[in-house]
């Protein structure tokens, strides 16, 4: 045996910690364990615990080791630590000796604190072996260890705490001796906790010359107090219980001190004791005790703490307010648990204690509060409390609470209090307190009994409607759109709440304590509380429906009534607003058929106004037909948990459920029902695509970590895996009508209510059925969304045998249209309904019958195949697109029929394939899906005419590989022979979903992408990837069988098998993912080069999307992928860099820097491209390989002629690096060296990161994986040349060229330079008058003495040069493929009128706006080149002589010799706009068309300390303030027809 194992792992621990230790302790500590291993050695036994203890007993035995400090401490030390390893029999065997020896010895080391420390710990732990019968023989050692309580060292105290706590809960499982003990502590504690009071006492009456004495008595005392309180805080919960209430008595006392600090200590005791499960308090000692509290020390403190709010603090502060909270909430939560009417009666008075404590000054005390009254409630509030309290309501003897109130009504009364308005800026704490009132209330059956609470709270929510409308009214005024939502900090807790109230007491409790008041508000006498019906519409659920339709539907058809009669009187304002208010009513429906628990009663009575409004109010239509989709899908979703068992229902109801006959999974569920085009879904798509894909092209250029780190934290992320697949089923995005809607059915709305709803809706279903085809056939295609979807969720659960007459009336009339086209005389009866032409009626009535679909059985549905197959075959894109609409929902949504005809669906695709349309490919490819997933697990049947027997002709594309694997072969069984047309077939349909990534059209590609990763990820799923011990990924696995060895497998040469196969004798991993991967991997060696391009484009996805799990598939299928390389096709090549470009991004590290020779070799083939299509694009793919893997790395492998790309890489990394610290040009070898050494800090952190990074999914953006001529990385990276990425130093290049950098390290614009904002400079103080007076002079070009001795010439080479018109001239740099920077060429878009004025102007609110229309402005500006605002107009007004300047000023007003001149503001005081005589208002001068304005020149003197001189300097201020304003207001009509005139020139 190990002898650590035999031990118990002491010497190794003694040694571990002591042997690296030379303090002379450490060093005797293995002095005496040597001495104890030889001395158990010299005995013939082996070292464990009980021999180490022996050994060490019998050593302390002898005096001179007892009367040694150094000694015993090391002894001790080592004792301690194999006390805890020996078995209890051995410690009660030897107990009584071993008590006395350790207690003798901790006694002789009292004064020694390391000595004392370490016998506490020994004595404790024998002590806590004692038997349950030999307490007296413990008694004076557990009496030793309680006088080190109070001891002054505290270490020595923390270890006698801990040592008694320890045998506390060791005798807990001995009541006598837990008793015993109990005791001995309550003596302590009665001779300790009354020294403060008795000190106080001695010292008042203490003489002058004991006052001293008498003063260091109270700080001993306290002293004692705190430290033996601190003891009781883990003591007090372990003690017997019979001792407890001597304890609380000795404990309440402290709080007559008044002393803050043992007030606090001692409640946080009580709150230990009274809220600890471990407690032996028992429920009526806990009463007695919160009751004392309470009436006693609790209301006294927390009073005078509320007295003080609004004004002065109370006399307690916050850490005592906030512990006597914490006490009465864990006292009354734990009290609730064992006797919940007793909490009950106590439960008001505490809230009444708690409440004011939301506005204590301290925020401590208010969160602490809150959080007690929320945990409170939620504790102590249960149903069976509630019912009991509304029982005491009741009787008339109760009259415990304040005011002969209620025990209930009291509880809602103080919390209402909490929302008044004295504690206003509470509300944000008080709130949630009353949320959970009304859900306690209402689980109680006592929602009525909230109202004053409900009232407190309509209130608050009125006052926030208010200030919401004040913000609109206020920015209506100023004209800059609408208004802003509620700025208060409790907003959102005041919405949070009233929802709360709204779902737990329902809308009928809500209104009837806060009515609408829409009449009234009309009428102007009272107001109107309109702001609930958004409330009601976001909150309802689970609700009546029947008291929508008695109140608020009547109340809605007034407001129709009353918007058509203020129409017609022509009352348009009143008009608007109630026809608003009807909106809004109509829209509250919606919330009231969530999970409605009385439609089976109400839905009958209401179906007739539905009827009508449906069929007659276009703008109410929506609102209906959603209503309808929540009650049908619903209630069906329920019906049919029940019936699948998941659900609970008796068997009557199983079986009535059983006799609807409803069609089970998403078969009922229509794709895009309705919706003609998809044109709203294809639109929403297309618009987050091309969002996803611009903000992918933005950060194109970026570092792998911070791309596809906080990239994928801003845009969200999909778990690389099964998790985030979007199938284009059909449900809606409501979470109460989705898939999973059974699971979100609240409680109340049971099996046997779905059923009842049902029943309702299926007595009506046929008027409602018919009404709706007839409205979805009048409508235009692109109107019928709503229509389609409340269509098709009404046929879910019809009648099947009443729903199949009207299926068949719609294929009937579609048949007809085409018959009446086809006729060469036209019909007596045409049909013309549903479009202006014979197509469009055609497509409306095959749309009408597949909303009418899901709710017929299998059987019913060949019709509707059948009259697919003419359009499928050929046709108008239009019927084509409705067609394979169709067929992807008879694939998807229909299992069973699709089993049944496989074939022929088969081969209704297959002999579709060459006459599909580029607008339905889209459609097609919706097909492609679930026929290639069944495929995998499905033998193919067989499928005939495929070849022209005659001619041996394809009839349909891949149609000889098709019969060639079909063809009979001697030796070959039938399932041989199944297995190979079902191989042959999959991967024909593979084929053409990767041939469609080639699309021209955008959308059919876009879908293509997203269907290949959902195709991999139902794969993935039904056969996860298997990697037994010792296997490797491989592709194209070989199995046993001859015939697996065929013409699929692809010849990559015997090296490259050997590499991808994992090696000679290697097993294959098996898997959908990678069966998917080597069907899309036969198109590499496909026939042209379009076939090869798609193949590698959708290999890149699939490596995109699955980069962790086929990390080592890419390693192994790049070589094949490189040989593309030698293609001469471009589209090809394009291909192929897009896929290096994902192996650059996803690959890790390590892997990568494998393959770099290889991908570096034959990337560079087209790096001097004559035609320049690549050269961008590999150049981009090179600096992320730089960024990835380092410079040295990518040099080493890189072939020796094409070495200058990287050295001119390094350069440019070099040369933004020299920018970014210094600002100039000029290269080093140590910037080389700073470049090389961040490359390969990169690499390493990029390789430490691998993991993580490859496996996640970020979203796929094509363009900017595969632009063509690197239009995409252009944007990214054509301002990046060199290696950086966003925050290395093209981040900060592209900072920096916001603020005007040139290339040549210039500064362009207006030249003016903040002083200081270099990279190594000290941030500036814009405060302090000396920054101020820097930037003044640089602002002015008076700051280029500095800058060292190239000031002068740096100054003027900041100037652009002007043509002869005054114009500057900007010569755009171009990069040295010839182009010039994309995003520089995008910002020198700019208007006309900074054009006129030689691009000034770029900022939105500059005041050279001001200025455009002034005679000879654009003359002066040539002059003034570096002014950019008004502020610095002076010259500008010399220039055009409207003013002469009696001396040469600067940007601040003061002349060169230091003394200002002029008066303030005499240039821009707005005098020379003042209209003369006795008009009024301002005008423009005769001399141009400036318009009016006044401005007021920066003063020093108004940064002055001295109030006199800030009076001096803003003299005349307050007149040109109010003269602009009332300008403003009078020539606001006279501007905005000025800007008119402006805006027409």
């Amino acid at each position: 045996m190990d002898s650590s194992s035999a031990d118990g792992g002491i010497v190794a621990e003694m040694r571990g910690r002591h042997g690296h230790s030379a303090q002379p302790e450490s060093q005797q500590v293995l002095a005496v364990l040597q001495a104890v291993l030889e001395v158990i050695a010299a005995e013939s036994m082996s070292a464990t615990p009980t021999t180490i203890f022996a050994a060490l007993m019998s050593a302390l035995e002898r005096p001179d080791a007892q009367s040694s400090p150094a000694t015993a401490l090391a002894m001790c030390t080592l004792l301690g630590t194999a006390l805890s390893r020996v078995p209890n029999g051995v410690l009660r065997s030897k107990f009584v000796g071993s008590v006395q020896l350790l207690g003798r010895l901790v006694e002789q080391h009292r004064q020694q604190a390391a000595a004392a420390k370490a016998g506490l710990m020994c004595l404790g732990q024998v002590l806590a072996a004692v038997e349950p019968g030999a307490w007296p023989a413990a008694a004076p050692g557990f009496q030793l260890l309680l006088s080190f309580l109070t001891d002054a060292r505290p270490k020595v105290r923390k270890r006698a705490q801990s040592s008694v706590s320890e045998v506390l809960a060791a005798l807990q499982g001995s009541p006598a001796s837990l008793a015993a003990a109990s005791e001995a502590v309550v003596a302590v504690c009665k001779a300790v906790l009354p020294g403060p009071s008795a000190a106080a006492r001695a010292a008042a009456a203490a003489s002058n010359k004991q006052r001293a004495a008498a003063e260091a008595a109270i700080a001993a005392a306290v002293s004692d107090v705190l430290h033996l309180l601190a003891a009781l805080k883990t003591c007090a919960p372990l003690m017997a219980g019979a001792s407890l209430p001597s304890l609380s008595e000795q404990l309440v006392k402290l709080y007559g001190l008044r002393q803050p600090l043992l007030s606090r200590h001692t409640s946080e005791v009580l709150g230990a004791l009274a809220g600890s499960g471990s407690s032996h308090m028992g429920p009526q000692q806990l009463q007695q005790l919160l009751a004392l509290l309470i009436d006693g020390e609790a209301s006294s403190l927390l009073a005078g703490a509320g007295s003080g709010l609004g004004g002065a603090s109370g006399a307690a502060g916050g850490d005592q307010l906030s512990a006597m909270a914490r006490l009465l909430e864990s006292g009354l939560g734990r009290l609730s648990e064992l006797a919940p009417e007793a909490a009950g009666k106590l439960l008001p008075k505490v809230v009444h204690l708690l409440v004011p404590l939301l506005a204590a000054e301290q925020d401590g005390v208010r969160y602490n509060a809150s959080g007690a009254l929320q945990s409170l409630l939620e504790s102590c509030l249960t149903p069976s409390l509630v019912a009991a309290l509304q029982q005491q309501g009741g009787s008339s003897s109760s009259s415990s609470s304040r005011g002969g109130m209620s025990p209930l009504t009291s509880l809602v009364a103080a919390v209402a209090s909490g929302l008044g308005a004295r504690y206003q800026e509470a509300w944000g704490l008080a709130l949630p307190v009353a949320g959970v009132l009304c859900e306690k209330l209402a689980a109680g059956g006592a929602a009525a009994a909230a109202a004053p609470a409900v009232a407190a709270l309509g209130q608050i929510c009125a006052g926030l409607a208010d200030e919401a409308e004040q913000n609109d009214a206020a920015m209506d005024v100023e004209g800059e759109g609408a208004g802003k939502a509620s700025s208060s900090s409790y907003a959102h807790a005041a919405e949070a709440a009233m929802g709360v109230a709204i779902r737990s007491l329902g809308p009928q409790v809500v209104l009837e304590v806060l009515p609408l008041q829409i009449h009234e508000g009309l009428a102007g006498t009272a107001e109107a509380r309109t702001w609930l019906l958004p409330a009601l519409r976001k909150h309802v659920r689970g609700s009546q429906l029947g008291f929508w339709a008695s109140h608020l539907g009547p109340l809605a058809k007034q407001m129709g009534a009353a918007a058509a009669a203020a129409s017609q009187a022509g009352r348009k304002s009143t008009a608007v607003a109630c026809h608003a208010l009807e909106l809004q009513l109509w829209g509250c429906l919606q919330a009231f058929a969530a999970w409605p628990t009385d439609a089976a009663e109400a839905y009958e009575g209401m179906a007739p106004d539905l009827a009508a409004v449906f069929h007659t109010r276009e703008d109410l239509r929506g609102n209906v037909a959603t209503v309808l989709v929540r009650l049908c899908k619903q209630a069906r979703a329920v019906a049919l948990a029940a019936a699948q068992g998941s659900v609970e229902a008796s068997p009557k109801t199983l079986a009535a459920i059983q006799a609807l006959g409803l069609v089970s999974g998403a078969a009922a569920a229509i794709p895009g029902a309705g919706k003609g085009e998809d044109e709203a879904d294809e639109a929403a798509e297309d618009g987050e695509q091309q969002q996803q894909q611009q903000q992918q092209e933005g950060s194109e250029d970026e570092d792998d970590e911070e791309e596809y780190g906080q990239q994928q934290q801003q845009q969200g992320s999909r778990a690389a895996g099964i998790a985030g697949r979007r199938r284009r089923s059909i449900l809606s995005v409501d979470a109460d009508v989705g898939p999973d809607a059974a699971s979100a059915a609240p409680a109340a709305f049971t099996a046997d209510v779905a059923l009842g709803q049902l029943l309702a809706l299926r007595a009506s279903s046929l008027k409602w059925l018919r009404l709706m085809c007839k409205v979805f056939i009048e409508l235009p295609a692109e109107s019928r969304s709503h229509v389609g979807e409340a269509l098709a969720a009404t046929a879910s659960v019809a009648d099947p045998q009443e729903l199949a007459g009207l299926f068949r009336l719609a294929l009937q009339k579609y048949g007809k249209i085409a018959r009446d086209a086809a006729a060469e005389v036209p019909p007596p009866d045409p049909i013309l309904d549903g479009g202006g032409s014979p197509e469009e009626r055609q497509a409306s009535f095959l749309e009408l019958a597949l909303c009418l679909a899901g709710g017929l059985p299998d059987a019913a549905l060949d019709p509707l195949f059948a009259a697919c197959r003419q359009h499928v075959l050929g046709g108008s894109s239009l019927l084509q697109k409705r067609c394979y609409r169709v067929l992807a929902y008879l694939a998807a949504a229909r299992p069973q029929w699709l089993q049944a005809h496989l074939g022929q669906l088969l081969e209704l695709l297959l002999l579709g394939s060459a006459a599909a349309l580029s607008p339905a490919k889209r459609y097609r490819l919706r097909c492609l899906q679930p026929l290639i997933l069944l495929l995998d697990t499905t033998p193919c049947p067989a499928l005939p005419g495929l070849v022209d027997a005659a001619t041996g002709a394809e009839l349909v594309p891949g149609g000889a590989a098709l019969a060639a694997a079909a063809a009979a072969v001697p030796g070959r069984s039938e399932r041989q022979a199944a297995e190979q047309r079902r191989v042959a077939l999959a991967q024909l349909l593979v084929g053409e979903l990767v041939l469609a990534t080639k699309e021209v059209n955008k959308k059919t590609r876009t879908a293509a992408y997203q269907l290949i990763v959902d195709i991999a990820h139902e794969l993935d799923e039904a056969r996860p990837l298997s990697l037994n011990p010792g296997d490797s990924l491989s592709l194209n696995p070989a199995d046993s069988d001859a015939d697996d060895a065929s013409s699929d497998d692809m010849d990559y040469g015997d090296d490259a098998q050997k590499q991808m196969r994992g090696g000679r004798g290697s097993k294959p991993a098996s898997g959908g993912l990678l069966d998917f991967v080597n069907a899309v991997m036969g198109g590499l060696v496909g026939s042209s080069p379009h076939m090869q391009s798609a193949a590698v484009l959708a290999l890149a996805r699939l490596s995109f999307e699955f980069a962790g799990q086929l990390e080592g598939v890419v390693g192994r299928l790049l070589p094949a992928v490189l040989l593309l390389l030698r293609s001469q096709s471009r589209e090809v090549i394009k291909a192929v860099l897009g896929f290096i470009k994902v192996c650059a991004m996803r690959m890790p590290v390590d892997l990568l820097m494998i393959w770099l020779p290889q991908i570096l070799e034959g990337m560079l083939l087209w790096a001097d491209d004559s035609k320049n299509k690549f050269r961008l694009k590999i150049r981009v793919i090179v600096e992320r390989l730089v960024r990835r893997c380092g410079y040295e790395a990518v040099a080493s492998a890189c072939p020796p002629g094409d070495a200058k790309l990287l050295s001119h890489i390094r350069k440019q990394a070099s040369r933004k690096e020299r920018r970014k610290a210094q600002g100039s040009e000029g290269g080093s070898q140590a910037d080389a060296a700073e470049f090389d050494r961040r490359s390969q800090r990169s690499a390493g952190s990029a390789a430490r990161s691998v993991a993580g990074r490859t496996a996640r999914a970020s979203e796929w953006g094509h363009t900017a994986i595969f632009s063509e001529d690197g239009d995409a990385a252009t944007q990214a990276a054509g301002h990046a040349a060199g290696y950086a990425a966003r925050g290395g130093p093209a981040g900060s290049a592209a900072a920096r060229s916001r603020f005007g950098d040139r290339p040549d390290g210039r500064r362009g614009g207006s030249g003016v330079r903040l002083a200081g904002d270099g990279a190594a400079d000290d941030p500036l103080d814009l405060l302090e008058a000396a920054t101020a007076r820097q930037l003044v002079r640089s602002a002015a070009g008076n700051a280029a003495g500095g800058r060292g001795a190239g000031g002068a010439a740096a100054a003027a080479a900041a100037e652009f040069p002007r043509g002869d018109d005054g114009r500057m001239l900007i010569k755009e740099e171009k990069d040295e493929f010839g182009h010039i920077s994309a995003r520089r060429a995008g910002k020198r878009k700019r208007g006309n009128a900074e054009e006129q004025f030689g691009g000034f102007g770029d900022e939105d609110d500059s005041d050279m706006e001001d200025m455009k229309g002034f005679a000879g402005l654009a003359a002066a500006v040539k002059s003034v080149a570096n002014a950019n605002s008004v502020k610095f107009a002076p010259s500008i007004a010399a220039s055009l002589g409207n003013r002469s300047t009696a001396s040469k000023k600067s940007a601040g007003g003061r002349s060169e010799g230091g003394r200002s001149s002029g008066g303030k503001g005499s240039q821009h005081s707005g005098e020379r706009f003042r209209a003369k005589g006795s008009a009024s208002g301002d005008v423009k001068g005769k001399g141009g068309g400036i318009d009016p304005y006044a401005y007021w020149q920066f003063d020093r003197k108004m940064l002055n300390r001295r109030r006199g001189k800030q009076v001096e300097a803003s003299k005349g201020l307050g007149g040109v303030v109010a003269g602009a304003q009332a300008g403003a207001l009078k020539g606001a009509k006279a501007k905005r027809a000025a800007n008119a005139k402006r805006a027409r020139r």
